[in-house]
């Protein structure tokens, strides 16, 4: 019997979980990002503003959750310019004094949470200065290390946040420098502001399916790290959930009950225990595709051709084989949709240990 991969039985909710607003850099106030998401369709906004955590409880309806939220910045300073006469220390762009950096966005498991997952008051700059709450103590390090970050991961793991790691390629990550992060839930597969400006890297799934393939559940976001409204409604993160309450959201996120995307949608992802099927139901779009951190992928549909609306994979032998002769703890499975126009879809990644024990 076919099983849903998707633990919830209620329905999807379209989210952004990562947007600025005034409080920050944002060029829109918190009540404008509400409206302008609205009015693409989206019932959950994430307000992750730069090194403030700050609650829009009020903002909630009855079609609108706003999440609880924070981004935050470790980096790598790579050197200070001075003054040759004086000997003053020179300002210059972050970009040449900061040649690599992480950035985190943390949700908060309530509304009203009052804890500020490594607080470091130098870091906050700009209108964000303005909204600290009373709360804020501390001065950690922010030092681009493993060691350092992982801690940083690790108290707001324990204070019950989830972690999501931000548009690699604009903060010059490589594979060195992202396979050591530990405690992610979230690794973003697009990110609209730094694909819109520019960074067209941001729109790859490979920092993803390197970090799945060290054996780490970490899920795909799409997000529009909105800025200004060109940003919002390019990307988006699905998340499946009983009702559009912060507890069921929350808990749908952390399960991991979620898809990515810049455009097409998935309506079900279904495995059958028995036959080893793995079915999908979708949009339409011009291609279904399964892919795996081993040599094995398969395909329904052709980009040059009509569209599909559902694939079937037959995953039995695969599963056998890497039972046998693998290590099924760090073979997963995923599915990217991918449209006419180009848009894709990310499922999570489904370990091929998990889908053996249905």
């Amino acid at each position: 019997m076919k099983k849903s991969l998707f633990q919830s039985k209620g329905r999807f909710y379209k989210a952004n979980l990562h947007t600025h607003s005034s409080v920050s850099d944002g060029a829109l106030t918190p009540e404008e990002v509400k409206e302008a998401y609205k009015s693409y369709g989206y019932d959950i906004v994430a307000y992750s503003d730069h090194e403030v955590l700050v609650p829009h409880d009020d903002l909630r309806d009855d079609s609108f959750l706003p999440l609880t939220a924070i981004e935050c910045e470790f980096s790598e300073v790579f050197r200070a310019f001075r003054d040759p006469v004086t000997g003053e220390e020179i300002k210059a762009p972050d970009y040449i004094r900061k040649r690599k950096v992480y950035h985190f966005v943390y949700i908060a498991p309530r509304p009203d949470e009052t804890y500020y997952p490594w607080p470091t008051k130098s870091y906050v700059w700009g209108n964000a200065k303005n909204f600290i709450q009373d709360y804020y103590v501390g001065e950690k390090s922010r030092a681009f290390t493993f060691s350092n970050v992982n801690a940083a991961i690790r108290d707001a793991k324990e204070h019950g946040f989830l972690v999501a790691y931000c548009h690699p390629f604009w903060s010059q990550n490589r594979y060195e420098d992202y396979s050591g992060l530990e405690n992610l839930d979230f690794v973003e597969t697009y990110n609209s502001a730094c694909e819109t400006d520019g960074y067209v890297l941001d729109k790859s799934e490979r920092p993803f399916d390197d970090i799945l393939s060290l054996g780490k559940r970490v899920f795909p976001a799409c997000s529009d790290d909105a800025h200004r409204p060109a940003h919002i409604g390019r990307g988006a993160t699905y998340v499946k959930a009983d009702s559009l309450s912060y507890e069921d959201v929350f808990r749908s996120l952390k399960a991991g009950d979620v898809f990515a995307s810049t455009g097409p949608v998935f309506k079900d992802i279904t495995f059958d225990p028995e036959t080893k099927i793995l079915s999908v139901e979708s949009s339409p779009v011009g291609l279904i595709a399964l892919t795996m951190n081993i040599r094995y992928a398969k395909k329904q549909g052709d980009l040059r051709e009509g569209e599909v609306t559902n694939a079937d994979f037959d995953l039995s032998a695969v599963i056998e084989n890497v039972c046998k002769y693998g290590v099924p703890e760090d073979v997963f499975a995923r599915i990217t949709l991918i449209g006419k126009d180009g848009n894709r879809a990310y499922s999570r990644g489904f370990f091929i240990s998990e889908l053996a024990a249905l």
